[in-house]
């Protein structure tokens, strides 16, 4: 049976025990733990003391506990479970075995979740054009073209007309400003509702072009310049709290995992920025290159192998790019643009920072 509050534990003759829901998984960092509810997307901060409680008596009746709560930390270590409890985090139960954890094995039927796409429209637009009908045969999540060019509605329109009756589950582009137009040259994204973004970067104005329906993808208008640096950078901004990410990422890395990336001659590796590649899409087998076991290398690097990151409590929600990292010649060192401490358990920009290698 399920008890919903303290008063009805004084009902049952049987043991009782505290159990999170599911969805609400405590991970533990150097100095505190947090909760997180990955389906609610909600998180609550708890201290190292109730990670070591919760720790040894987790599996302890509250009864028992109850009759030894002498000590100050027992009877804290309850009222936090009460807090839970009446938060909806967790239950009272006098049979946990009805409530088991959730599963965090990993799959997905895609070959690559994301492919970024790096072309220039202005010269080589024939060629992206091909990549793309290449791309279009594979089971593929998701596209991101980043577009050194000025591309125009009309060849965003038969990349449409290529991939309509692809497996591409979703098309981003990002472009540079040459001009505004008008609504209506979007309706394309009408006729093929894969196109999720447009973006146009370096324009006059930072601006949004409101969608013909519901169902059309966004399409803005940026005055920042395209920065390809612009990447790897570790904040609170950048956290993710699902639970497809989640689980994600306990068992693979949440950056590289199923990530193609596709240059400007068609060579094709993990990382936009990252130098080696693996094979060219006009001369090689798309497929064929991302089943490599060497391309797939680094997708099964997690964050509880990495250098610091696997004492930080944010590990499981946090992108983790390889290739701004501190050491060059350690592929687990701890990513180069991350602003916290977690033997510290504060932010670059709070009172009191110290970087790590100070602790």
């Amino acid at each position: 049976m399920i008890y919903t509050s303290t008063s009805q534990l004084s009902r049952s003759t049987k043991p009782i025990f505290f159990q999170f829901w599911a969805n609400c998984i405590l991970v533990k960092g150097y100095r505190r733990g947090i909760v997180f509810d990955i389906f609610r997307r909600q998180q609550i901060v708890v201290s190292k003391l109730f990670c070591e409680m919760i720790d040894k008596y987790g599996s302890t009746s509250i009864n028992d506990i109850k009759e030894d709560a002498s000590m100050e930390e027992r009877r804290g270590y309850l009222k936090m479970l009460d807090f839970f409890v009446k938060n909806d985090f967790g239950v009272y139960t006098d049979n946990p075995s009805e409530l088991p954890p959730l599963s965090m094995e990993y799959d997905s039927p895609y070959l690559a979740t994301t492919v970024v796409v790096k072309s220039d429209s202005d010269n080589d637009y024939e060629a992206l054009v091909e990549q793309m009908k290449e791309i279009g045969r594979e089971l593929m999540l998701s596209v991101q073209i980043n577009d050194e060019g000025h591309m125009t509605p009309e060849m965003m329109r038969e990349i449409g007309e290529l991939t309509i009756h692809s497996t591409i589950g979703c098309i981003h582009i990002y472009t540079h400003f040459s001009k505004e137009y008008k609504p209506k040259d979007f309706l394309f994204m009408m006729q093929n509702l894969r196109f999720r973004k447009i973006v146009f970067m370096g324009a006059a104005e930072t601006k949004r072009v409101e969608p013909i329906s519901e169902s059309q993808g966004v399409v803005r208008y940026l005055k920042e310049e395209m920065d390809y640096e612009d990447c790897g950078n570790v904040g609170k901004r950048y956290f993710v709290i699902g639970q497809p990410f989640f689980i994600e990422g306990h068992s693979c890395n949440t950056c590289l995992n199923r990530k193609v990336s596709i240059d400007k001659e068609g060579n094709i590796g993990n990382c936009p920025l990252m130098p080696h590649t693996f094979g060219n899409i006009k001369t090689s087998s798309l497929r064929e290159i991302v089943s490599r076991p060497d391309f797939q290398r680094l997708w099964h690097i997690t964050k509880d192998e990495i250098v610091v990151c696997k004492d930080c409590e944010y590990r499981y929600i946090c992108t983790d790019c390889r290739h701004y990292i501190k050491d060059k010649n350690n592929i687990y060192s701890q990513p180069s643009k991350c602003g916290y401490n977690p033997y510290i358990a504060k932010w670059s920009d709070e009172e009191g920072y110290v970087p790590v290698s100070s602790c």
